[in-house]
């Protein structure tokens, strides 16, 4: 895929973002986190990942993007593809503004995902919390049933004969390290929703800030092996205490924990 298309879908439906001038800080952030999700979108595609976008005039406004379940660090099996996430802002039920709307939007990356597939693998499972959101009915209009298998809810559209992936579980290894006289953050992310490389480099701009009072660890949670030694939650902790918002945190909340902690 070229390279800015790439980084159409890591902007999350925000592709405006890459002819605009005067960008505001956080859309500067915005850029450079989708810059960290388009790297991994570039190494995931050479593995089978694919996306279909949805384009408003020359912008992009809305993407579907799946890969092969074998690739996922959260399932294990054989013969599907798994959605990984859908964007489609201006179609319900993810936006109900009447004024933004191109009705159909989401509706057109599903049908494009499957024609893509039909032929290629044994069917498409929607990632767990669409199976269990609210966006379940409408992939339900699309072809998609509900399942249940070992106790967790399950989207899919089959085209052949398939065997439920197995869940893989990590168990939660988070210890807290001190450092004398300083705050401690440990963040644990993942690059494949670009709202964890913005809070991310959100970190890093602020505890910079902070000089030498703090302390950054970062750990990548891309890798099955990194899941399986760190455990698989990406969370950031603040002298081991993680504000259960993290993941969205702004410059303004990082300071505000950071001074906190540091008195």
């Amino acid at each position: 895929m070229d390279r800015s298309l790439l980084k159409a879908e890591a902007l999350c439906g925000r592709g405006q973002l890459l002819t605009k001038s005067g960008l505001t800080e956080d859309e500067k952030d915005t850029v450079r986190a989708a810059e960290i999700k388009a790297r991994w979108l570039d190494r995931m595609m050479a593995k089978g990942l694919a996306a279909q976008l949805a384009f408003d005039g020359g912008t992009s406004v809305g993407f579907i993007e799946y890969m092969p379940v074998e690739l996922s660090t959260r399932r294990k099996g054989t013969g599907l593809f798994q959605i990984n996430c859908l964007d489609a802002p201006h179609t319900p039920p993810w936006s109900k503004e009447p004024g933004g709307r191109i009705p159909g939007c989401g509706t057109a990356l599903v049908n494009a995902m499957v024609e893509d597939m039909k032929d290629k693998c044994n069917g498409i499972i929607g990632a767990t919390n669409i199976a269990y959101s609210d966006t379940a009915g409408f992939f339900a209009k699309l072809g998609f049933e509900s399942f249940e298998d070992k106790g967790q809810k399950w989207l899919i559209r089959n085209f052949a004969p398939f065997q439920f992936p197995e869940p893989v579980t990590y168990a939660k290894r988070y210890r807290f390290q001190p450092v004398p006289g300083k705050v401690v953050v440990d963040t644990f992310w993942v690059s494949s929703c670009t709202s964890s490389p913005l809070a991310l480099v959100r970190l890093r701009d602020v505890c910079k800030e902070f000089g030498d009072g703090v302390v950054l660890n970062e750990v990548c949670l891309d890798e099955r092996e990194e899941m399986e030694k760190h455990g698989a939650d990406a969370l950031t902790y603040f002298n081991g205490q993680s504000p259960h918002w993290s993941y969205e945190l702004s410059k303004d909340g990082i300071r505000e924990l950071l001074n906190k902690a540091l008195t």
